[in-house]
């Protein structure tokens, strides 16, 4: 795992490209601790940059930037490419030789020899830049479900990207004007949806895609769309067995065990890491892999004693630390920093600690997530089902006028949302705050369609749609990123292998009854761990927020929101603000995840804006 960045900009000379480019590099120093490394063209005002966390191919040989075919190509990459021992075979059957044992090089060769398609050939995450000097093209890309982020800038002929968004806001012509409908889209759903960032002048590139830049012109491409896929599995001839879920899993899991480290898993004790954990052990002996979690006080969010149950069965090394509010309270800022963006996730806490807890012991973990976007996990996919049926019944119509007159703001969003399309019921379900909340906060009043054209597939279930949407933008926008910045934060790496193509692929062509909360991969999980310690309610990887804000994090809550020079105060009505903060400290109302999006915001602000 690593930190990349590039620059492009003809007014800029080879030494002053290098500074920017060091300092960046500099910035990123947790994301490759191992190793920095700088390349300039002499006849192109390009300069890439890299920062190692070296994982497989320890060599010196295998620091980047990396050239490949007698320095006809460069290219900085991070990720891990699970696959690559048998795309290097099928290259050296075509007369391909390699220097290193690296991914790396695999990469670069297979670009060579297939050109850009080859990336739908990648099993991995990543995301990297190859340049052609002989061509003078530079190509971008990202992994399927965005599990390495890439944010870029493009200004007439320059251009730059870079893993992390802050250290690209040191350049001097990237416009660093805060985008406002990004910062009420934030604040709705506790992220900036891609591709758009925080800052006018930056972008994401998007999961699944390519940018190829010619001649200054720059070509997005998308060459893996799960929407496609779900479409044409929707009618599958044959669909996928348990038996078939169950082996593409373990051999997942098994492909991204490779690593010339040390490593781990994360464990919570749920049905996701269970299973991760539990296929590991059919790799390795049990006592020898490391597992990892973090316990709570308060006993409604602390798991822990069922990842210690669940340990103890498949009888894995395990660590647990259990976390205290004055600890997190004290650690919030210093966690934010990572962060690319303003971020409200509040489980980016948890999963903070846990990365810190398992750094202190591997280099690699593996994680559980994406099991409940892709296999069906939510219990907001059961609500949308029941709800779009009670949309059906004579009266719903009469019901939804009542809502202006109720005062409980859950029975009022409920009410009112019967007169609402189903797209815009389920926009509701996974937002934080209210359109009108933040349109009261920020002014805003315009809203972008949120799930594209995910709606619009008439093939696809209500609850495929959902899941769908889910992949498309919670995924990748909160999930991923959380623990991308998390667990770089600490120089760790960690991997997810109910993410992988094929995985998804099979999941795509169950029948309905097995992605109904998640039956497929229960039933894995209960012929591995007695059922009686793996069937309880899901729980999440909460923390008790609202308790926080009006104790350990009421100093930090005020002073973020209602002191004198805050930033925050040139985007969010202040007097709103403070109405938000007294109803939710008097408990009058429960603002706590519109006031911790707020925090962030604003201790991001106050950071990163001059």
């Amino acid at each position: 795992m690593c930190g990349i960045v590039g620059l492009l900009a003809e007014h800029i000379d080879t030494l002053g490209r290098e500074a920017v480019v060091g300092g960046v590099l500099d910035a990123m120093r947790h994301r490759g601790p191992d190793n920095a490394g700088l390349w300039s063209d002499n006849n192109f005002p390009l300069t890439f940059g890299h920062r190692r966390l070296s994982i497989i191919d320890l060599a010196s040989a295998s620091h980047q930037p990396m050239s490949y075919l007698h320095e006809r190509y460069f290219i900085t990459y991070n990720g891990e490419c699970y696959n690559y021992l048998d795309l290097r075979s099928e290259l050296v059957s075509k007369g391909h030789s390699f220097r290193t044992n690296s991914d790396t090089e695999v990469i670069i060769a297979a670009f060579h020899e297939w050109g850009p398609s080859f990336v739908s050939k990648l099993d991995g995450m990543f995301a990297f830049a190859i340049y052609d000097r002989e061509t003078k093209t530079l190509f971008l890309a990202r992994d399927r479900a965005g599990e390495k982020p890439l944010y870029y800038a493009h200004v007439g002929s320059d251009f730059a990207f870079c893993s992390e968004l802050k250290p690209l806001l040191k350049i001097s012509w990237i416009d660093k004007t805060v985008d406002r409908s990004a910062v009420a889209e934030y604040l709705r759903y506790q992220y900036v949806p891609s591709p758009k960032t925080i800052v006018q002048g930056v972008k994401k590139l998007p999961p699944g895609c390519t940018l190829t830049l010619t001649n200054g012109v720059a070509r997005e491409d998308k060459y893996w769309n799960p929407l496609d896929i779900a479409i044409s599995n929707s009618s599958a001839r044959e669909n996928s067995t348990r038996e078939e879920i169950e082996s593409v899993i373990d051999q997942s899991v098994h492909s991204q065990m490779v690593a010339d480290v040390n490593l781990g898993a994360f464990l919570s004790g749920g049905i996701d890491s269970t299973l991760v954990v539990s296929s590991m052990t059919k790799f390795i002996e049990s006592s020898k892999i490391k597992t990892f979690t973090i316990g709570f006080k308060e006993d409604a969010f602390d798991e822990s004693k069922f990842a210690n149950q669940v340990a103890q069965v498949l009888k894995t090394d395990h660590q647990c630390q259990f976390l205290s509010g004055t600890e997190a309270a004290n650690s919030l800022p210093h966690i934010l920093s990572f962060f690319s963006e303003p971020f409200a996730d509040s489980s980016a806490i948890p999963t903070y600690f846990v990365s810190r807890l398992a750094r202190e012991q591997v280099t690699v973990s593996l994680s559980g997530d994406g099991g409940d976007e892709v296999f069906g996990g939510y219990q907001r996919y059961s609500r949308l089902e029941r709800f779009n049926q009670l949309q059906s019944f004579p009266g719903t119509k009469l019901a939804a006028g009542l809502a202006p007159m109720v005062r409980n703001t859950k029975l009022k969003k409920i009410l009112s949302s019967f007169n609402l399309p189903q797209e815009l019921v389920y926009e509701n379900m996974v937002s934080i705050s209210s359109r009108e909340i933040v349109s009261r906060l920020t002014g805003t009043s315009e809203w972008e369609r949120f799930f594209g054209s995910v709606w619009d597939s008439s093939e696809l279930s209500v609850r495929r749609k959902a899941m769908l949407g889910d992949y498309l933008t919670y995924l990748n926008g909160d999930i991923l990123t959380k623990v991308d910045s998390a667990s770089m934060a600490v120089s760790l790496e960690s991997r997810a292998p109910l993410l992988s193509a094929q995985v998804y692929e099979a999941a795509s062509r169950l029948s309905a009854p097995l992605i109904q909360d998640k039956k497929v991969l229960k039933d894995i999980v209960y012929s591995r761990v007695p059922r009686e310690i793996m069937d309880r309610p899901k729980m999440g990887f909460g923390i008790p927020l609202g308790s926080w804000l009006r104790n350990e994090l009421k100093e930090l809550t005020s002073d973020s929101l209602l002191g004198q020079s805050v930033k925050i105060s040139q985007f969010c009505d202040s007097q709103v603000m403070k109405t938000l903060v007294d109803e939710h400290n008097s408990g009058r109302a429960n603002h706590q995840s519109t006031l911790y999006s707020l925090i962030s915001l604003s201790l991001w602000l106050d950071r990163n804006l001059a």
